[in-house]
């Protein structure tokens, strides 16, 4: 491994970060815009905030 490129496990990393931001997103649309779904709002958040979390514990 060069000193410039960073780890293989990066890329992975960065693709369950993403899987996870665009989960929270698309719940927290669904659950805003169909009726009687705002407990998916609840969830989409909740997953925002483990998409953070493990944006900041996974370096």
């Amino acid at each position: 491994m060069s000193p410039g490129r960073p780890a293989a496990g990066w890329r992975s990393a960065t693709f369950f970060f993403l899987i996870l931001l665009s989960g929270a997103i698309a719940l927290i649309v669904i659950g805003a815009v169909v009726d009687g779904m705002l407990y998916l709002v609840s969830i989409g958040v909740l997953l925002l905030v483990v998409a953070v979390l493990y944006l900041l514990c996974a370096r």
